[in-house]
């Protein structure tokens, strides 16, 4: 994990 984490969790935040 990390940044594909991180951008997973952003991602599910904020769908864009």
């Amino acid at each position: 994990m990390g940044i594909k984490g991180l951008a997973k969790l952003l991602s599910d935040e904020a769908p864009d």
